[in-house]
């Protein structure tokens, strides 16, 4: 719901992998401004922003989607940082738990997106 907000106040806009991929760059950036302009809390401007660049970002785009991948592997792991704490084992085992849940993230992200139109379509 709070997406399909975002996109139609028009807050989000920018569809060229340039400008999706600065972005994606600074999401903290973009996250604060679709907060203010919407008047969400700063958990919902943040899922609004990643669905976003997800839905606007080629994976296969390495360069651009790296990025991207990189925030939201950050932000997961400073909210799971007690989970990820207590795994038994070592860094090898929080690696593969954090690929897991940004894989899971990223299904999620693109779930969403694809319920909504973007360009010229309902929304």
């Amino acid at each position: 719901q709070d997406f399909r907000l975002v996109v139609s106040l028009g807050i989000l806009s920018a569809t060229e992998p340039d400008a999706v991929a600065k972005m994606a760059a600074d999401l903290d950036h973009h996250t604060t401004h679709v907060q203010r302009k919407a008047k969400l809390t700063k958990r919902q401007a943040r899922l609004c922003v990643e669905v976003w660049v997800a839905k606007h970002l080629d994976p296969a785009e390495e360069a651009t989607y790296k990025p991207f991948r990189v925030a939201v592997k950050r932000r997961i792991s400073a909210e799971q940082r007690s989970h990820l704490d207590q795994l038994p084992g070592g860094k090898p085992e929080r690696i593969a738990l954090l690929a897991d849940l940004f894989l899971k993230h990223e299904k999620y992200l693109r779930g969403i997106g694809s319920k909504v139109e973007v360009e010229g379509g309902r929304q």
